[in-house]
């Protein structure tokens, strides 16, 4: 691609994840100008929106993630402005953003993802623990986790080993008023990042995180150096992981680019869906999406350049 533009990419805000998109932005912003292009940094503050409609780039990169940043208000504001963006659109962003609500759609879908049940904050504190506890083991066994349903990464996780961690739920909805208790599965996680290429949803190499192995300090993605390889499995096993991925991507309308994360049960190696990310990060050492793109042979400055290339 020739064509060289004056990009906007913005990041932070007041989310949970606003150091992490910091830093993301700063990988993207270097790879833009190492391509090119001309580069803005922009604060996803109170200005967000006089800034936009002042600077008019050609084009926003979001790398803002987390409740009302990625989750959608960042690409409404973008279409209010009608400004081009990256990934996936204001309504899929939405929808993406909220765990209840994906894996009721993936069940839906006949894909695999572990039961749960949802809880808002006014339910868990007035309805009496036995009463919670009796409708949680009615629908799964111990270990369980408490998940806040729009927070990424470690945020607003908790790990419910028995009743006697009851309390522990009351923890997540620090981070959100909207929760899901679902079963634990004990295994390995992995993950496969999608990428349109030449606008086709291509699956990148599935990766399998060293140090989550789906153990209780270990849920989730820690906020530290994630060590990631490709994922030693049989070729079937490979196969039905991108499938399902690419299902997921056009269910939910998804863009450009996301990730799709599973557990992979310890026992019969059987894969279940945990979350769909509509902009996952793109920090080299940190993020997984990047390792798989260099393992598909994808440098960081191409992939980024892909991606705009993307909504041309």
């Amino acid at each position: 691609m020739n064509r060289k533009m004056n990009i906007a990419v913005v990041h932070g805000g007041t989310s949970s994840e606003s150091a992490i998109s910091t830093q993301n932005a700063g990988y993207i912003a270097k790879s833009l100008e190492e391509n090119g292009h001309v580069v803005s940094l922009l604060e996803f503050d109170e200005s967000i929106y006089t800034n936009l409609q002042k600077s008019r780039p050609q084009l926003v990169f979001i790398a803002v993630q987390g409740k009302y940043h990625g989750d959608g208000t960042m690409q409404s504001i973008c279409e209010h402005l009608r400004l081009p963006y990256t990934g996936s659109k204001a309504t899929a962003a939405a929808i993406i953003n909220d765990k209840c609500i994906c894996k009721k759609v993936c069940a839906c879908h006949g894909i695999r993802t572990p039961e749960f049940i949802y809880v808002n904050k006014q339910e868990f504190f007035s309805t009496s623990k036995e009463e919670l506890l009796e409708e949680i083991e009615k629908v799964m066994p111990y270990p369980v986790v408490a998940k806040a349903i729009t927070q990424g990464g470690s945020y607003g996780i908790e790990y419910i080993q028995s009743r006697e961690d009851y309390e522990k739920i009351a923890q997540t909805f620090k981070f959100d008023d909207e929760i899901i208790i679902e079963r634990f599965i004990k295994g390995k996680f992995v993950t496969t990042s999608i990428l349109e290429i030449e606008k086709v949803p291509t699956a990148l190499p599935t990766l399998l995180c060293e140090n989550l192995i789906g153990e209780q300090e270990e849920l989730v993605l820690c906020n530290k150096r994630v060590t990631a390889k490709e994922a030693e499995i049989s070729a079937q096993l490979k196969k039905e992981l991108e499938k399902v991925s690419i299902d997921v991507f056009k269910i939910f309308n998804a863009k450009n680019y996301a990730r799709i994360d599973y557990m992979l049960e310890e026992k019969t190696k059987i894969p279940y869906f945990i979350e769909i990310n509509a902009v996952p990060g793109l920090t080299p050492d940190d993020s997984f999406f990047p390792q798989a793109a260099e393992k598909y042979g994808i440098s960081l400055n191409n992939l980024v350049e892909i991606i705009v290339e993307n909504e041309l």
